[in-house]
């Protein structure tokens, strides 16, 4: 059996070691390919190794890093702290060759920072993008490619070409769509709608080769399954996932659904059966999408669960080399 080795910033997000180390021996008694390099303070993660009983398991080595990457920290300042943060070493591990992919719940774009620094981007790719892959209320079409999610706030035509061209790739290696159908976020689906850059992106793609352009969609859209990618800017795409993950968040915690009160029992199991499909620990996770390295982002207050889930995205992603897969595919379609 090859070993997957995943290296994990054990230090970053609300949680830390807390999530991070529980969900690592999860992962462990679900794939036995799985071994871990765990970079963090040791005072700080050695008891939940411990704890979990991992801490002489030959499948999980420690190596401690004195700093953390604090959300408030800016991302040159993350940067400036080279291999001392536990972020950067994590980072650094699948530069030298030692993992074959990260795994962290930290700042968004001190890893987009440091992850572009180490790694570098793949020939022909501008700038990176975060994206995923997101479950739809139709069952012909049960998931979507959605990016940018954060990785690159700019707004500009190029960033939007570039997302559709890396997204219809993820869809045609991950979901066997040779031509995926796809859209632009905007603020309306009428092709006179939207500033100047997505007009101009959307003209760019009416003759696209590697997709099947189906003009603009709406906030509305993104969990319909109409399109197969749904391409924005990290701006736009950041705010419409974290309003999706509130929604869903305030209608379990606050709908009332979790009383033993007879006549909820309809609701209940329609909730349950139709909008527990989007529960949001169940697809954590984003990837940073045009890097030479594989980095997976966790939500920053990830449960050990959903961290688990992110280790799981970045392991399924080892094993088919995505950023060899995305590398071949640019190059053929630029033939």
């Amino acid at each position: 059996m090859s070993e997957i080795i995943l290296a994990i910033d054990a230090m970053g997000g609300d949680f830390g070691p807390r999530s991070a180390v529980p969900a690592i021996k999860r992962a462990l008694s679900v794939y036995g390919d799985l071994r871990f390099l765990v970079y963090g303070q040791e005072n700080m993660a050695l008891p939940y190794l411990r704890e979990c009983s991992l801490a002489k398991d030959d499948r999980v080595i420690l190596r401690h890093r004195p700093h953390a990457v604090t959300n408030n920290l800016s991302p040159l300042a993350a940067l400036r702290l080279r291999d001392s943060s536990s972020l950067y070493a994590a980072v650094a591990a699948v530069k030298e060759g030692e993992a074959s992919g990260v795994v962290s719940a930290g700042s968004t774009g001190a890893l987009v920072t440091i992850s572009d620094y180490v790694l570098g981007r793949i020939p022909g790719i501008s700038r990176c993008s975060l994206g995923k892959i997101i479950p739809t209320f139709d069952r012909h079409n049960p998931a979507s490619v959605l990016l940018d999610l954060g990785a690159n706030l700019a707004q500009t035509r190029e960033v939007i070409l570039q997302n559709a061209l890396i997204g219809s790739i993820v869809a045609r290696c991950f979901m066997n769509i040779s031509r995926p159908e796809l859209a632009i976020l905007n603020v309306g689906s009428e092709g006179s709608k939207g500033p100047a850059y997505l007009q101009e992106a959307a003209r760019d793609l009416r003759d696209a080769e590697f997709c099947s352009f189906r003009g603009f969609a709406e906030g509305s859209d993104i969990f319909s399954g109409r399109f197969q990618v749904i391409v924005t800017d990290g701006f736009s795409g950041n705010i419409a996932l974290k309003t999706a993950e509130g929604l869903y968040r305030g209608l379990a915690e606050r709908s009332g659904l979790r009383g033993n009160n007879f006549f909820l029992a309809p609701i209940r199991h329609f909730f349950k059966r139709k909008i527990g499909i989007m529960q949001p620990d169940k697809y954590n996770g984003s990837t940073l999408l045009g890097l030479n390295g594989i980095a997976v982002k966790s939500h920053g207050s990830a449960s050990q669960m959903a961290f688990m889930n992110a280790i799981i995205q970045a392991r399924l992603q080892c094993v088919n080399r995505l950023p060899e897969l995305i590398a071949s595919q640019l190059t053929s379609m630029k033939r």
